[in-house]
């Protein structure tokens, strides 16, 4: 087995690196009596950004997804609900400051949540780390689930070592005991992460290697019947995995917002809906004489065809309680109705920062409109922080949710030769915030054209940006400031205007007209 980080503590991996054992007791089961004590059963759900229900409250929400737990306990004995990364940010309620000490939440509300609710097992997911290294040690002490770490590693002042809950090494794979009435089985789960967002205190051991490792662990070690994975991953790496793993029996599997299923080989991947808009149930039934594996996915729609969990539905009410009023202090209603989508707008982070996309023009479109003269409007897609896609009715929390740090909006004169410096640079930092979303803009060939025209570099041009854009903190657009060579008069927003918050221009374009 080749383990590539602490090699030197190599003889110690079942201590430090290896898989803890997950032994279920009748203490640990909702009902005493489970109508099913033969196999096993996973609710499997990924990328859960919000603990409330969306649409106006007709999907989603964790206290639905507590209600399909809590029946799924009373179905088997051994039951586990786990998730497949992504869930303490991004997040609207993550950005907002509470209490005396003027604390960020930074998904304590999602870790309070799923403690609740009875999360079993997560695997981390890139946005886990969009939370700094003190932040993140707060969400993992906090948390009464495990964590799998599989490829994922600490940067440490004296090298690299496993991520701690308490104290605790996280393991790096993980062993679920089965003992039913024919005979006790154990399931092995091995998990990986992508290494989508680069942290200097973070290490993203190779995918396949670190997966082939716990396999191996798993198999060998701890002498398991089958395994599977728990994974956030592109599809793409997800296939790979089962194209180099073909003994894996599943990966359950996160990073995609859209649920989907296939089979790799013999190899199933599943995914859910994002926001616990659906989620999967896996069922195992496992004969330890034949070796012989029955399992059976079933995607549920969390929709208003399942009742809401009372406790959680409460402690939901609680936080959001909380979090609606501080941004009533700031003059936002977040239960405000905005309007009813007819097509959903797509704020996807894999969309939003590599290709054009209509939440980005939307936007865009309402910059543009907050302003006379103009002839163009831009902004940075990182801007941007849902990760998802606005559908059905649409509330000022949504809006929130879509653009969590606001800002205004101001009307710049810049020479056409800055122009095209700006949307070069906007390309150069495809598939980073930096990539930029735009109205009235488009490129043929490596031509750019300003409402159908092409760009003129001695032309003097009115464009409408954010005031983020023109601080120069973006990816190679520290040029873009106020003072600047080639930039000209710059007209900032009224109290009164839509312009005074990019939130504002938006609702007020969407209350206007929704696509």
């Amino acid at each position: 087995m080749r383990i590539r980080f602490l090699p030197f503590l190599f003889v110690l991996s079942t201590l430090l690196l290896g898989c803890n054992l997950f032994k279920k007791t009748s203490t640990e089961v909702g009902n005493p009596y489970p109508t099913n004590l033969n196999g096993m059963a996973i609710l499997h759900i990924n990328d859960v950004y919000e603990i409330g229900p969306l649409e106006g409250g007709k999907v989603g929400g964790m206290a639905r997804v507590a209600t399909k737990f809590k029946a799924l306990q009373k179905e088997y004995f051994h039951s586990h609900l786990m998730l497949a990364g992504d869930f303490l940010s991004p997040s609207v309620m993550g950005t907002v400051r509470l209490g005396e000490n003027n604390t960020k939440v930074n998904g304590a509300q999602m870790v309070d949540i799923m403690n609740k609710t009875g999360v079993t097992h997560v695997c981390f997911g890139n946005h886990e780390f969009d939370l700094d290294e003190e932040d993140l040690q707060k969400r993992l002490d906090e948390s009464q689930f495990t964590w799998i770490a599989g490829n994922i590693v600490q940067n440490g002042s004296s090298g690299k070592k496993s991520f701690q809950r308490k104290g605790t090494n996280l393991p790096y794979c993980q062993v679920l005991y089965v003992s039913d009435e024919k005979k006790a089985w154990t399931v092995g789960v091995l998990s990986v992460c992508l290494d989508a967002n680069q942290k200097d205190f973070v290490h993203y051991e190779d995918i396949y290697t670190s997966a082939a490792d716990q396999y191996q662990l798993l198999k060998e070690q701890y002498k398991a019947d089958f395994v599977i994975a728990l994974t956030h991953l592109n599809i793409e790496e997800d296939r790979e995995l089962a194209r180099r793993l073909p003994q894996l029996k599943l990966i359950m599997g996160g990073h995609e917002h859209e649920n989907h299923y296939e089979t790799v080989g013999e190899v199933p991947i599943a995914k859910a809906d994002a926001n616990a808009k659906s989620a999967y149930i896996h069922r195992f039934d496992y004969d330890g004489e034949t070796g012989k594996l029955s399992l059976k996915s079933e995607l549920i729609l969390m929709d208003e065809s399942i009742e809401q969990d009372p406790n959680i539905q409460q402690e939901v009410q609680q936080w959001e309680d909380t979090i609606f009023s501080a941004f009533q202090a700031q003059g936002i209603d977040p239960r405000a109705d905005v309007c009813t989508l007819k097509t959903p707008l797509d704020g996807l982070e894999t969309h939003i920062r590599t290709q054009q996309t209509n939440l980005g023009a939307a936007i865009a479109q309402a910059m543009f409109a907050c302003y006379e003269g103009a002839d163009a409007a831009v902004f940075n897609g990182g801007s941007v922080r849902l990760d998802d896609k606005l559908e059905g009715k649409i509330t000022q929390y949504d809006i929130l949710r879509t653009l969590p740090f606001g800002g205004s909006i101001w009307k710049v004169s810049m020479k056409g030769e800055v122009l095209q410096q700006v949307l070069d640079a906007g390309l150069q930092n495809k598939g980073s915030g930096g990539y930029l979303q735009w109205h009235r803009i488009s490129q043929e060939g490596t031509d750019w054209k300003i409402n159908g025209e092409k760009l003129v570099p001695e032309k003097e041009y009115i464009i409408v940006t954010s005031s983020f854009l023109m601080s120069g903190r973006e990816e190679n657009l520290d040029f873009l400031k106020e003072g600047a060579p080639g930039i000209g008069a710059i007209e900032k927003p009224t109290a009164s205007s839509p312009a005074i918050d990019i939130r504002i221009a938006l609702t007020t374009s969407l209350e206007k007209g929704c696509n």
